[in-house]
């Protein structure tokens, strides 16, 4: 019962050490002097030394060992009767001492500090131990018994940053229209110590606070090295305090999104394109997904060399940033650049489709193409239907083999203009026509954990990604075919 109320008193006071006991003196030389069935509570800060040395006094040879006050009962395990011996333990004095470290009841066996068969101990890491003292008469009977307990500081007055000022940048990870999410930007600080820090380390509690608050700020500790994830959601600054040990850390933090110019983008066949980062100026790698159809100077100039479509890929360290490029014609750029124009400048009627001004989705293809080439589906001076258009395509040979498919998006195989429509009964897929609606190229919406670009859909009419909503094997075609 005394050891339990003596280990729970311990207990109590290691965590009150973890909180206000972060301002340790430097690494010292120790003595620790026990009595029989006596105890003693130990601070350390990492590095220090010393020796636990027992206390003989008279009544260290009294009692000590047997319940029954003078003397305890041994039992002869060699002899077939079991005969028991009795040794006085009052006529003893100790002549050996063993020192034994205690095992953690979570079953940790990695102690915070190292000690000899002489008593001779040395605080190794942050933590807690219980040195168990036992001394031994001549007759090998047990006549003394004491416990230290030790707590094991980091001297925090020794620990230092070696960066205070920094800047995170922040990558996209999603656009939506004008919308973009970024990643969390993340940075690592060394840590000077002379000690190993690390998460595991006990009572090093590491917690972190933002000044700002649209700053959202997680820090952790690994060997030696404070890393920071830093979430936000424009340019922006905050000043961090990171607490460890106890002790507070300042840390000046500048946010800065990294952006190429456009997620997406025509280019002319023949034609070249400079492609702009904002937010970095520093070495910048850039690469295609297909060179035979865009290909990529160091300096980040795109030419277009086959109608086609790639992905054009800045890399930032371990960060990419990146532009869906589809190289295609003059007149297909101008023709969805009108799509694109009408859709966001003109009113949606079908009794006024064939007026200016106005527009619904067979009449905006037929706008745009009419504009720009000499396709007009068969009908010169009148938008067509989808029901005229879709089987002026099939009339004309201008569908793709399989029709849609949301793997030809993945795979990017559509081209800016191909054509989708929408049939409410498959088996009768040119009379039942109900949509139809231009596609318009990909943007590159980020990279998955192998460093491939994820792109997405993009259309004149219909927000990105609409492809979705499309049947597979759905009439697609490419009027320019």
């Amino acid at each position: 019962m005394k050891k339990a109320i003596r280990h729970m008193v311990f207990v109590m006071t290691f965590l009150l050490c973890i909180t206000y006991g972060s301002s340790m003196v430097q690494a010292e030389d120790k003595t620790i002097t026990v009595t029989d069935e006596g105890s003693a509570e130990v601070e350390l800060v990492v590095g220090d030394t010393g020796k636990i040395l027992p206390s003989i006094t008279p009544s260290s040879s009294a009692g000590s060992g047997s319940d029954s006050g003078n003397g305890v009962y041994y039992y002869d395990w060699y002899e077939d009767d079991y005969e028991e011996d009795y040794v006085d333990v009052a006529e003893e004095t100790p002549v050996r001492f063993s020192y034994t470290l205690r095992d953690h009841y979570w079953g940790s066996e990695d102690h915070c500090i190292t000690i000899d068969e002489s008593g001779n101990f040395k605080a190794v890491k942050a933590g807690t131990d219980t040195v168990e003292v036992y001394g031994y008469g001549a007759s090998g009977a047990e006549v003394f018994e004491a416990e230290v307990y030790f707590t094991v500081h980091i001297d925090m007055s020794q620990v230092s940053l070696k960066k205070t000022e920094l800047t995170g940048y922040l990558f996209e990870s999603a656009r939506y229209g004008d919308e973009i999410w970024y990643q969390p930007a993340k940075l690592e600080i060394p840590i000077s110590s002379p000690v190993v820090l690390d998460e595991d380390t006990m009572g090093l509690d590491v917690r972190s606070e933002s000044s700002n608050s649209e700053v959202w700020v997680y820090a952790s500790v690994t060997d030696n090295k404070l890393s920071l994830e830093l979430s936000a959601s424009k340019k922006c600054s905050t000043n961090l305090t990171i607490t460890m040990g106890g002790k507070d850390f300042k840390v000046h933090v500048t946010l800065q999104p990294v952006k190429i110019f456009s997620n997406s983008y025509l280019l002319e066949k023949g034609h070249t394109k400079k492609f702009t980062i904002s937010g970095y100026s520093g070495k910048i790698s850039w690469s295609s997904t297909n060179p035979k159809v865009a290909s990529v100077t160091k300096s980040g100039v795109v030419r277009g060399r086959a109608i086609g479509n790639a992905v054009i890929t800045a890399k930032i360290g371990e960060q990419r940033v990146g532009c869906g490029v589809s190289v295609t014609t003059a007149a297909i750029k101008k023709v969805c650049a009108r799509g694109t124009y009408i859709y966001k400048n003109w009113k949606y009627s079908q009794p006024k489709r064939a007026q200016n001004g106005y527009y619904d989705c067979s009449a905006l293809v037929w706008k745009s193409y009419k504009q720009y080439t000499k396709i007009n589906f068969g009908s010169a001076s009148y938008p067509g239907t989808t029901k005229t258009e879709s089987a002026w395509c099939r009339d004309h040979k201008k569908l793709l083999k399989g029709g849609f498919s949301y793997s030809k998006i993945q795979k990017m195989q559509l081209n800016p203009g191909d054509i989708v429509f929408k049939s409410d009964n498959p088996k009768e897929p040119y009379n039942s026509t109900s949509h139809v609606e231009m596609f318009i190229g990909y943007a590159c919406t980020g990279y998955d954990s192998n460093g491939k670009p994820l792109v997405i859909d993009k259309w004149a009419s219909r927000e990105d990604g609409y492809g979705y909503s499309f049947a597979e094997g759905a009439i697609c075609a490419r009027p320019t075919k």
